[in-house]
Parts: C-alpha cells; sequence; structure tokens
C-alpha cells in the first residue's frame, strides 16, 4: 500500500534521524508556506494608524447621519440635476399596414428617466443594451 505515498526506508535509528532532520529542514526552507507572515513583515503601523483615522471619520458620520431626520442632498446649480427636464422625441411605427410613423415628444425629468432604467443600468450592460434599456 505504498501507492500515492511519501515513504523512507530506514535501517537503523541513526538512519531514521537523518531522515527526520532532512524531511524537517526541506518543509520548513523548500516548501512554501502560504499563509504564513512573519512578526517582522506584519502590518505598517502607518497602515493600522489610517485604519484607525478612519473608523473614527465613520464613527462621527454615522452620528451625524443618526442625529439627522432628513439627509439633505444638494446639486451644484451650474450642472443639471434629477430635478431638470429634458424633452425626449421619439417614434412609433406600427408593424402592420398602414405604416403610418407618429412622431412625438415627453418631457421627463432627468431623476425619471434614471429611475425608469436604474435596474438595466446596475445589470452591467453594455452601450448597445443600455440604449434600447434607455430607449
Amino acid at each position: 500500500m505504498k501507492t500515492g505515498r511519501i515513504i523512507e526506508h530506514w535501517t537503523n535509528t541513526n538512519d531514521l534521524c537523518l531522515k527526520v532532520i532532512t524531511a524537517v529542514g526541506n518543509a520548513t526552507n523548500v516548501k512554501a508556506r502560504p499563509g504564513w507572515i512573519r512578526g517582522d513583515q506584519a502590518i505598517d503601523p502607518k497602515v493600522l494608524q489610517d485604519m484607525e483615522r478612519l473608523r473614527i471619520e465613520n464613527q462621527e458620520l454615522q452620528q451625524k447621519l443618526a442625529a439627522t431626520n432628513e439627509i439633505e442632498i444638494r446639486f451644484d446649480p451650474r450642472f443639471v440635476g434629477p430635478d431638470d427636464t429634458v424633452s425626449v422625441d421619439y417614434e412609433i411605427t406600427p408593424t402592420t399596414q398602414p405604416k403610418t410613423t407618429e412622431y412625438k415628444q415627453v418631457k421627463l425629468t432627468l431623476g425619471e428617466i434614471f429611475v425608469g432604467c436604474f435596474e438595466e443600468l446596475r445589470a452591467g450592460l453594455d452601450d448597445n443594451d443600455a440604449s434600447h434599456a434607455l430607449g
């Protein structure tokens, strides 16, 4: 029953001792030990300081959020926002006869457009599929 096993034969205690020392030396020096981190290679103290700073900042923000019943989101007035309207022109061409194309226009807010296609955009569609979903 030696199949798939690594075995060493020995004849006396000195031979066994030599084979054990050689095997242990190879195991500790030659073979990689993933997951083992030497004490001198542990987390840099600077990283620990940054983590502590971020923890404190996170705690302060959570306290501010808890103290506020309503979050007020402000948009820079120089840029368009979710309440700005756009006119969307579209056409309807029936698949049956007579093929009379109707041209229509609808006014929507950017927020309404975003809400309408949010799930499709979140799915990570490519440009063509996103364009189709937006349509």
